[in-house]
């Protein structure tokens, strides 16, 4: 380990963490050009305000406009990501930053702020070089375990720049080798965002479905009863038991029962797939009994629906995942839907 920095070394002179790459780790110069800057506001925005839906679709408006702001903003998640695992190993806590309002004026900071984001990115990413002169953890082992508990969302960057989204209660395991990516859900949801590279073949085994991909995004889900894909950008290669099945297209929902090995398959918005990353569960003319099993996964006890009149019930709403109870008080209240919280920590659902 080095005990001493190299009074020579310039910012650009160190070798990338692990995880990142040459775009994660700019040079002051560049790194702060009108596109990056309100790529990184965007970011922070959102982390600020999850459940800001009228942000979201001012975002999906400006990730739209131009090829280079969905490349910016991906930058930016992954750097922002990087900081907070070199904070994380010097046991420290994300910094919060000061961030700007979007609409009319996004990316027209005010000049005084600029600087002071500048300063905190700056100080965030060479908190990250002096972390590995310093000596960064050892690399990993290859063959990797992350879990998520109940309620709980985070977030893994892998050594080849993949960004991995865990929901609540999941278990994924991440075996990277110089020629190959192979993942294994073992149960849970996960949300994938692949860095691209033709020589490395990322491979995700989801039960009975196998996936591949080169550089996509796209979420999967495991239970005892149902495999499932959702495609929300770029292109995928399924295969059930080793048979290849139509590629999936974005957009695209893909569901294996797995007792009776039926395939389906639907249509839904992209940008609805992966909502729960910002705590969010959007629900248009769903079953209720749907709902209530979505928001019961968050929640660390039993849920039962005591009352089969409720389960056919339509519901159309938008859910803070972060307050289960409070959800599904919400969902089951305009259908005369009764929560009764039980001594030993179940929740019970009946029709009033």
């Amino acid at each position: 380990m080095r005990t001493q920095m190299d009074a020579t070394k310039q910012p650009n002179d160190f070798p990338p963490l692990p995880g990142a790459t040459a775009d994660d780790m700019p040079g002051t110069a560049e790194a702060f050009d009108p596109v990056w800057e309100t790529a990184l506001n965007w970011q922070l925005n959102l982390c600020r305000a999850p459940a800001d839906s009228a942000l979201r679709e001012e975002l999906q408006q400006w990730l739209q406009a131009d090829p280079s702001h969905a490349e910016a903003y991906r930058r930016a998640s992954r750097t922002c990501a990087l900081m907070d695992q070199a904070r994380a190993a010097a046991g420290r806590q994300p910094t919060p930053l000061s961030v700007s309002p979007f609409g009319a004026g996004a990316g027209r900071v005010p000049p005084r702020r600029r600087r002071h984001q500048r300063r905190v990115l700056l100080g965030g990413l060479a908190a990250c070089l002096v972390l590995l002169w310093l000596g960064w953890p050892a690399s990993p082992p290859q063959l990797q375990e992350y879990r998520s508990q109940v309620g709980e969302i985070r977030q893994v960057l892998l050594d080849d720049g993949s960004l991995l989204h865990l929901d609540t209660d999941t278990h994924l395991s991440v075996n990277l080798q110089p020629g190959s990516r192979d993942l294994v859900l073992h149960g849970g949801r996960a949300f994938f965002e692949v860095s691209p590279d033709r020589r490395r073949p990322f491979r995700v085994e989801v039960g009975e479905l196998q996936v591949l991909v080169t550089g996509t995004a796209f979420q999967t889900s495991l239970t005892s009863q149902q495999a499932q894909i959702d495609l929300q950008s770029g292109s995928l290669q399924v295969s059930v038991a080793g048979r290849q099945v139509p590629p999936l297209e974005p957009g695209e929902q893909l569901s294996l029962q797995r007792q009776s090995g039926q395939l389906s398959r639907q249509t839904r918005p992209p940008q609805q797939m992966g909502s729960w990353r910002q705590h969010q569960l959007l629900a248009e003319d769903q079953p209720l009994d749907q709902v209530i099993r979505e928001l019961a996964r968050y929640y660390p006890g039993r849920v039962e629906l005591a009352s089969p009149a409720l389960a056919s019930r339509r519901v159309t709403g938008l859910y803070d995942l972060r307050t289960p109870l409070a959800s599904l008080r919400s969902a089951i209240g305009p259908h005369d839907g009764t929560l009764q919280e039980l001594p030993d920590g179940q929740l019970r659902i009946t029709l009033d």
